[in-house]
C-alpha cells in the first residue's frame, strides 16, 4: 500500500482547537493501529499556522497557504482539489474537514477495500453537536451510536418523515431505535486518485463520486466497518424548508438524483441496531435518476 496523505483545510480558532484535540488524535490512533505512516497536508492561514504546527509536533506534515476565494467552501474545495492533483500513482488521499472524527478501524478497512480493487470509499458522516463532550471512539459502532445520541439539528432535520432539510445529504429512517441512512452525498473518506479525477462542485462530498465507475466505489453500509462523524456547533444551520420530506416526496418535489447519487441512495447504511427491523424506508425514494449535466462545469472559474 502506498503513501497516505491526510488533506485537511484548517483555519480559525474553533477549527484549530477541534483539530488539535479530537481530529488529529483520532487519526493518529487509527494509523498506529493499522501500522500505517501518514503525512498531513494542511491548508491554513497565517494566524493558524503556528498552533497547527505545534499540535502536530514530530508528525510528518506540510503546511500550505489557504487558497484565496470569496467563500469558505470555495477555499475548502480548492484545497482538496490541489492535493488530489499532487497525488502520485498509488498514493491514498483522505480529504477530510477539521471537525471530522474517525473511528479506529478507518485505515484497516480502507486498505482492505483498496486491495479488492476499489478506488473510492464513501461513508456516512453524521453531524453531532460539539458541546465539549468527547466522542466514544472505542469502535466504529460506538462512535456512530454516540453521534446518534448527540445528533445535531442538521441530522434531526434529515430524518423521515418530518425532516425539513433543504440541501439534504441523505435521509435517516428510525424504527424502535434501529436506524438506517440513505445517502445522497456521503463523504469520500479515502480515495486512490489517478488520471484527471479532481472534478467536483461545490464541495468534495457533493459529487466527487461521479469521477468513478460504480465498480470502483465502495459505500460503507456496516456500522462495524468504519465510521466518521462531524462535530458541529449547536448554532450551525444550513437551510430548513417547508414542507417536510414526506410531503415533498408525495408531491414529487424532492431534488432529483442523478445516476451515481441514485445508485448510492439505494444502499441501506446501518447506523445502529438491526437494519432488518427498519421498514419505514421501503419505497421512499426521490425522483428517478436523471441525466442532468454535471454541476462541476459551474466551478471552472475556481480551477
Amino acid at each position: 500500500m502506498g503513501e497516505w496523505i491526510i488533506s485537511i483545510p484548517v483555519w480559525g480558532q474553533r477549527y484549530v482547537k477541534i483539530f488539535a484535540e479530537q481530529c488529529r488524535p483520532a487519526l493518529l490512533a487509527a494509523a498506529e493501529r493499522a501500522q500505517h505512516s501518514v503525512r498531513f497536508l494542511i491548508h491554513t492561514d497565517e494566524a493558524s499556522s503556528e498552533p497547527i504546527r505545534l499540535s502536530l509536533g514530530q508528525v510528518e506534515h506540510e503546511l500550505r497557504p489557504l487558497p484565496k476565494a470569496d467563500q469558505w467552501w470555495q477555499q475548502m474545495t480548492l484545497a482538496h482539489r490541489e492535493v488530489l492533483k499532487l497525488a502520485q500513482s498509488g498514493v491514498i488521499v483522505m480529504p477530510l474537514t477539521a471537525d471530522m472524527i474517525v473511528s479506529p478501524e478507518v485505515f484497516e478497512a480502507c486498505a482492505r477495500r483498496f486491495n479488492e480493487g476499489k478506488r473510492l470509499i464513501l461513508c456516512c458522516g453524521i453531524r453531532a453537536v460539539d458541546d465539549g463532550t468527547l466522542p466514544n471512539r472505542s469502535s466504529s459502532r460506538e462512535l456512530l451510536g454516540w453521534a446518534w445520541a448527540h445528533r445535531h439539528a442538521l441530522t434531526t432535520e434529515s430524518m423521515w418523515p418530518d425532516g425539513r432539510s433543504g440541501n439534504w445529504t441523505g435521509i435517516y429512517f428510525e424504527r424502535d431505535e434501529n436506524v438506517v441512512f440513505h445517502a445522497r452525498y456521503p463523504h469520500p473518506i479515502a480515495v486512490m486518485p489517478h488520471g484527471h479525477r479532481d472534478r467536483f462542485f461545490p464541495t468534495i462530498d457533493c459529487n466527487y463520486s461521479e469521477n468513478f465507475r460504480r465498480d470502483e466505489v465502495h459505500v460503507v453500509t456496516s456500522p462495524d466497518e468504519l465510521a466518521a462523524i462531524e462535530m458541529s456547533p449547536r448554532e450551525k444551520a444550513l437551510e430548513f424548508v417547508d414542507p417536510s420530506f414526506s410531503e415533498r416526496v408525495k408531491r414529487g418535489s424532492l431534488q432529483a438524483l442523478n445516476e451515481m447519487s441514485g445508485w448510492i441512495y439505494d444502499h441501506r447504511i446501518s447506523i445502529q441496531g438491526d437494519p432488518a427491523l427498519v421498514d419505514n424506508d421501503a419505497g421512499i425514494r426521490p425522483p428517478q435518476p436523471s441525466r442532468k449535466h454535471h454541476l462541476w462545469h459551474r466551478a471552472r472559474r475556481f480551477r
